[in-house]
């Protein structure tokens, strides 16, 4: 498993995530989402590429749709 991180704005700065999760936005591009590793009361995200998404399903993640479209 990688180390995924992104930016906190509580924090200021580039921070580990914890349980991190692929999504997919209402505009069809991914991202992440988790806790920061500072305090599970922060939630932080990143989008990131289609291939890294694409690397992050064959590793076994699965893509939790936020379109709202079946």
């Amino acid at each position: 498993m990688a180390d995924y991180t992104a930016y906190s704005f509580k924090a200021r700065r580039q921070v580990p995530v914890n349980d991190v999760k692929l999504v997919r936005y209402k505009n069809g591009r991914y991202g992440i989402q988790g806790q920061a590793a500072e305090g599970p009361e922060c939630v932080v995200s990143k989008m990131i590429s289609t291939a890294q998404a694409q690397e992050m399903q064959a590793a076994g993640y699965t893509v939790n749709d936020m379109s709202g479209q079946d």
